[in-house]
């Protein structure tokens, strides 16, 4: 896959300086967590290992700045995955010496993404539903030998004496591009589809590489979900993590393709999963909604600010209490208080009153089918 580059575009500047020094301030704090600092080594060596990953070669170690760039990269860490639990993210967006990133030369892409709306409409109606996604999606594009050096990264294992240089054979995220190089062998693969619902499900279904789609009955989900599977396989995608409101859809798969491998979670009413942001218990089949508060009282615009916007409702259910919550924001802006400064009791008891009903949004249930099953 080639990168789009700009014509017109400023040159880039010498970027590993920066690299190496922002290495040296990322180890300096790993060496203070020496668990984090093994996971971040492991997850490195699984790119490595993939063959994601490589070392530069010597004749093209010497390069000029213009012809190459290094990607500086910290982790982010995320205990509620079911999967990856740290995940190490690459800044394309880093300004060279020449005050240009490698995001500022590349174009973007025509939008292929379909809108989140849509999708979790569309998933509504489905009498059986299903859910999964696709494996390091972004990692299953080949990226061009001459755009590999653009991918330039420094590390450092614990008992490396020295910096390694490598470079990224594949796709990854932060890339200005990114999001079109993924997409797009999907929709290509969609379009060659002549089975009509695999076409749709791959091509209307798909968010990124998450997948909430479903059938009209058991006997077309197991179907659509067999042909999701083989045709995805066929373009080296892999898609696991399946969940469904038959749980008898997900036992007929090997264990590795589940969301979770234990029957006995499965089968439960209290299974629930994450999908586009939205809970989900697919034995029951409703939707919840979490609500993250800090377990100390806020007390100034910059820390309510931050708890309210951590309510995602991307369909609008929860309009009666948001449009509470965003007259209550322009409370805030009239005060004319500055961002950490402590504010009056009236707002705070205020808050208050709304914090707990925020508490309660965790007791509602939405079906998520909008028919019930024929009878």
């Amino acid at each position: 896959m080639k990168l789009p580059f700009k014509e017109d575009a400023k040159p880039l500047g010498d970027s590993y300086h920066q690299a190496k020094r922002r290495l040296r301030s990322l180890i300096f704090r790993l060496e203070k967590q020496p668990d984090v600092y093994n996971r971040y080594s492991q997850f490195i060596q699984e790119f490595i290992q993939l063959g994601h990953m490589e070392k530069v070669p010597r004749n093209r170690i010497h390069m000029p700045a213009t012809n190459c760039f290094y990607l500086p990269h910290h982790c982010v860490i995320k205990d509620a995955s079911s999967t990856t639990k740290l995940r190490v993210v690459f800044d394309a967006s880093a300004k060279s010496a020449s005050g240009v990133s490698l995001n500022d030369r590349l174009m973007v892409g025509p939008q292929f993404q379909k809108d989140l709306f849509g999708i979790l409409i569309r998933f509504w109606f489905h009498q059986v539903a299903l859910s999964a996604d696709i494996a390091r999606m972004y990692r299953q594009v080949q990226l061009d030998d001459e755009d590999k050096d653009f991918h330039r990264v420094l590390w450092k294992n614990q008992n490396d004496t020295e910096l390694k240089t490598y470079r990224m054979t594949r796709v990854t995220y932060g890339k200005a591009s990114s999001s079109y190089h993924s997409i797009r062998p999907l929709k290509a693969l969609a379009d060659s589809c002549s089975n009509s619902n695999l076409r749709l499900a791959i091509n209307n279904d798909m968010y990124v590489d998450d997948s909430l789609t479903g059938a009209s009955d058991v006997e077309h989900a197991a179907q659509l979900q067999d042909e999701i599977i083989a045709t995805l396989k066929n373009a080296c995608f892999d898609i696991r993590k399946w969940t469904s409101s038959v749980s008898s859809l997900v036992e007929r798969l090997p264990s590795s393709f589940r969301e979770s491998s234990d029957e006995m979670i499965i089968n439960s009413n209290d299974y629930t999963v994450k999908t586009l942001g939205i809970k989900w218990s697919p034995v029951p089949d409703h939707f919840t909604f979490t609500v993250c508060l800090d377990k100390d009282f806020p007390n100034t615009k910059r820390k309510i600010l931050s708890q309210v916007t951590k309510l995602f409702d991307p369909l609008g259910w929860l309009s009666p209490t948001t449009i509470q919550l965003k007259s209550f924001l322009q409370i805030l802006w009239m005060d004319k208080l500055t961002w950490d400064k402590a504010l009056s009791l009236n707002i705070l008891e205020l808050y208050g009153r709304f914090r707990h009903e925020l508490q309660e949004l965790e007791k509602i249930k939405l079906e998520r089918r909008v028919f019930a099953a024929p009878s």
